[in-house]
């Protein structure tokens, strides 16, 4: 069972306790990704992030990887759009020397001009390795269709013209109003007690942070009027996103949002895979996922396939949303879905390094008092029933409210039009 302390400084500690592993996962977590900037400092998050490996007051770049190395450690850290974690995991007996390095870099990173220029070169070959990921750029079209030009529809890592301009001062602003106490989670899973996890933080952490409180305003979310996006580009595969308003994080009824995900488009049991890949042919890969956000989401459907057979891959998933609203689905449709996702969230808790991240970011929310539970999480699913999951999906499946997006080679069809009509 895990254990969470809330410091004076609004600083929470979350730990939970596996005494049966050899090996500790550690998580420095900020509330603060793209939905947190604006189109002229879009992707300062991500930039930062790589910059925190860069060198600090006592160590250069190669020190860094070397002494985690040295001790068998997996360090890395990773941008969204709601969060920024860096983390590690190493065996106990050297969890106070990674901790202590892990605090240097997050504390004390220096931000050298020199480093500076190298890092935006590597960020923007990784933007340019993007443009070759038709599906990232379909994920990144769809948020733009239904977010517009509200913070959640830009893209995590940013534009080059915005990482060629970032300078010092840039990070310096952005980590002052947003890496504070009140803003941060240290999320522990492992061979660690609660009392020795908060003599880490005791000793590495609170006096490096400013009695200050900043306060930041967080910026509101709203769904743009039905749309679509699309980007005709010459790649052998088309691309093809639907999505629809869905259940945030903390909406109570995310569980159903869940369950119909499963069922609809979850696995190779799914009605979209069954119907679409292995009756018709039509993709290669199709399935449905949520994206739940903290005062946002969606519901959406994402479909690989050829050129020509995008304008009846859309028809076909039309014809399954209204066969699933007119028909309703089946008890043991739904009993199977549950069992799915029960499995999958029990099988995410023997990992460690899953409890640390789970854990992180459910507090991080800071709508929560309590560590996640996951037989909470377990008691919401099987609530649900064949009604529950039928009423989401009439609330959620309205095409006057759908999405679309398309990256492919050239079509003069609109793919929009054909899932709406």
């Amino acid at each position: 069972m895990a254990q969470m302390k809330e410091y004076k400084n609004g600083l929470r500690l979350c730990v939970e306790t596996v005494p049966s592993v050899r090996s500790v996962s550690v998580g420095f977590w900020v509330g603060v990704g793209s939905k947190y900037e604006n189109v002229s400092n879009n992707g300062i998050s991500h930039y930062i992030e790589h910059m925190m490996f860069k060198g600090t007051d006592n160590l250069n770049p190669f020190q860094i990887a070397s002494k985690f190395e040295d001790m068998g450690a997996i360090i890395n850290a990773f941008t969204s759009k709601e969060a920024t974690c860096y983390y590690f995991k190493v065996v106990d007996k050297y969890v106070r020397e990674s901790f202590s390095l892990l605090s240097d870099i997050f504390f004390h990173s220096a931000f050298t001009e020199e480093e500076m220029e190298k890092e935006k070169n590597v960020v923007i070959e990784e933007i340019n390795m993007g443009e070759d990921e038709p599906e990232e750029i379909c994920s990144d079209l769809i948020s733009e269709a239904i977010y517009g030009k509200n913070s959640l529809g830009q893209t995590i890592i940013g534009n080059k013209e915005n990482v060629k301009k970032f300078t010092k001062n840039d990070i310096k602003t952005h980590i002052s109003k947003y890496y504070v106490s009140h803003n941060t989670v240290i999320s522990m899973a492992g061979n660690i007690t609660f009392e020795d996890a908060e003599k880490l933080v005791e000793e590495y952490v609170l006096e490096n942070y400013s009695k200050e409180y900043v306060n930041f305003e967080k910026p509101v979310n709203m769904f743009c009027e039905s749309s679509y996006s699309y980007r005709f580009k010459d790649f052998e595969q088309s691309n093809i996103a639907i999505a629809f308003p869905g259940a945030s994080v903390l909406n109570p009824i995310s569980a159903n949002q869940a369950v119909l995900s499963i069922l609809l488009g979850g696995g190779m049991s799914s009605r979209l895979f069954q119907n679409i890949r292995e009756n018709k042919g039509l993709a290669y890969s199709v399935y449905s996922s949520p994206s739940a956000y903290f005062d946002s989401g969606y519901f959406g459907i994402y479909i690989n396939n050829s050129l020509e057979n995008s304008e009846k891959v859309v028809k076909a998933t039309r014809e399954e949303i209204d066969l699933l609203l007119s028909k309703g689905v089946t008890k043991e449709e739904i009993d199977r879905s549950k069992v799915q996702l029960i499995s999958s969230l029990v099988f995410s808790q023997e990992n460690i390094q899953s409890v640390m991240l789970s854990q992180g970011k459910w507090l991080l929310s800071k709508a929560h008092t309590d560590p996640y539970n996951i037989n909470a999480r377990i008691n919401e699913i099987e609530k649900c029933t064949v009604d529950s999951v039928i009423d989401f999906a009439k609330l959620t499946f309205d095409l006057d409210k759908s999405y679309c997006a398309y990256v492919g080679k050239e079509i003069n069809v609109d793919l929009h039009n054909v899932l709406k009509n």
